[in-house]
């Protein structure tokens, strides 16, 4: 994982099998995101505009295209992160119908609370067995990609 001024930290990650099914889980930590190289914390302050490509202290970890496409994954993937966040809350919330008819951004309200929200929502989502979308969505009009089957 990469952290504050390119320094590279190594975490374990404790992976745990299930009683019931047998099947093994991975337990994220809260300063992980999965698929990203770098500590939730700088994504989070990324996302957030509290870390810009103009930051001095920005220089040593990621570039200005890194940083623009976490800001697409959060945009592209808030639909599908409120309605994890809803759903959650419906089910532990004794007024949690009325929740899931909710047009509120839970996301936006978490986001508001400051610092940490990315945690929880990794957190939320990830270590119940969810995922997010890792990249955009393809628009129709885009051309389509060619496949090759490899060697014969």
């Amino acid at each position: 994982m990469k952290w504050y001024n390119g320094e590279k930290k190594t975490v374990s990650v404790r992976r745990l099998r299930c009683d019931r099914c047998r099947r093994l889980h991975t337990e994220l930590p809260d300063i992980l995101t999965p698929r990203k190289h770098y500590a939730t914390e700088i994504i989070e302050n990324v996302v957030d505009g509290v870390s810009t490509p103009d930051d001095e202290t920005t220089e040593c970890y990621p570039c200005e295209r890194t940083m623009q496409r976490w800001k697409d994954w959060i945009q592209h993937n808030t639909l599908q992160i409120d309605g994890y966040l809803k759903s959650i809350g419906s089910m532990v919330s004794s007024s949690g119908n009325g929740l899931l008819k909710s047009g509120d951004s839970l996301l936006g309200k978490l986001r508001d609370k400051g610092a940490g929200w990315l945690a929880i929502i990794n957190r939320a989502i990830y270590n119940t067995g969810g995922g997010l979308m890792t990249q955009k969505p393809v628009k129709a009009d885009a051309p389509a990609l060619s496949w090759c089957p490899g060697p014969s």
